[in-house]
């Protein structure tokens, strides 16, 4: 799915979100994750990330420096909407990406960027899974990407050309 895709179809479910289920609030919305959060980093990577979505509506974006690189620790926070934490995790939902197992990678593959999606239930339930590159099921690459887009929209991620690679 391309981005301009991704975006549509992020901004569908999110209509549909409300839509759907006639809800305002995150108490409204049944059966919501307590938390999804998604972990990057590689081996070159100048910082590490980690991005933190809760049903009370915060957002964590947290960039982890290595100090044999010269970079500091950074967090920034905002709030997401119902409809929007709603979506993200329809999107987990819908991709069936509880039925992955834990690891999704190339074993060929030892270096690279790798990711870390966990969901934890709202009865304290954690699914996780481990993705080294860019392997796994294009529903598992809309979900990361979905929270990084997310992320973005609330001014939380590094300007250009800050951190990362």
């Amino acid at each position: 799915m391309s981005p301009p895709q991704l975006r549509s179809a992020l901004a569908g479910l999110l209509g549909l979100g409300i839509v759907l289920t006639g809800c305002t609030t995150m108490t409204d919305l049944p059966s919501l994750p307590r938390q999804i959060s998604l972990e990057s980093d590689c081996n070159g990577c100048r910082v590490a990330t980690v991005i933190v979505l809760r049903a009370d509506g915060q957002v964590l974006w947290r960039q982890v420096g290595k100090a044999r690189l010269g970079t500091a620790d950074r967090t920034l926070e905002g709030r997401v909407g119902a409809a929007e934490f709603a979506a993200i995790a329809g999107l987990w939902r819908a991709g069936r990406l509880g039925d992955l197992g834990e690891t999704v990678a190339d074993p060929q593959t030892a270096d690279g960027p790798w990711q870390l999606l966990r969901l934890e239930g709202a009865d304290g339930t954690v699914q996780q899974i481990f993705r080294r590159g860019d392997a796994g099921p294009e529903a598992l690459a809309e979900v990361i990407e979905a929270i990084q887009q997310l992320a973005r929209k609330l001014g939380l991620s590094p300007p250009q050309g800050v951190g990362g690679r």
